[in-house]
């Protein structure tokens, strides 16, 4: 891999990262998020499952909607009519995973790299925190690190991923 260009092999690792963490947990009973076990665990399905994945990159730290993007979006109150809406920002991206995973639980989100870094004032001037706090609280289930995550140096990526405070 060492020979793609930065953003193909960053989609490759990402889609790899995905599989392994997809077969690492095949083999778990299903369980529920507070540890007890569903019903039926420990048996065997022989059923598919259908898994939807979500990815984006180079996020930056625009938690904000920006003031120019907008999207026609298919109006649901009128056949074949559209709406403008605003998108972009934390919130969008937030409303628009529960979305998908309303339509299907099995939904992982991933995210190619960049989250911080290069950031907006409103994520930066807080050492991209609140960017990782919205993608926590959003559900990112991997994230592969982009060249803007060691912008500030390797320390604080480990910082960022493990918690704790800036030296």
């Amino acid at each position: 891999m060492q020979g793609l260009p930065g953003r193909r092999r960053q989609a490759w690792l990402l889609v790899l990262v995905g599989l392994c963490w997809l077969a690492a947990c095949a083999g778990l009973p299903p369980g529920r998020p507070d540890g007890s076990a569903a019903q039926g665990a420990g048996t065997i399905s022989t059923g598919t499952v259908s898994i939807k994945l979500l990815a984006f990159n180079d996020f930056h730290g625009h938690l904000q909607a920006e003031d120019t993007g907008t999207l026609d979006w298919p109006d649901p109150n009128a056949s074949g009519a559209t709406t403008r809406v605003s998108v972009g920002g934390a919130a969008y991206l937030a409303s628009l995973v529960k979305q998908r995973r309303a339509l299907n639980p099995n939904t992982m989100v991933l995210s190619g790299g960049d989250l911080i870094g290069a950031s907006r004032l409103s994520s930066a001037l807080f050492r991209d925190e609140p960017t990782i706090e919205a993608m926590n609280l959003m559900g990112l289930d991997v994230n592969v690190v982009g060249n803007h995550e060691f912008d500030k140096g390797r320390d604080e990526l480990d910082r960022l991923v493990k918690g704790g405070c800036r030296a």
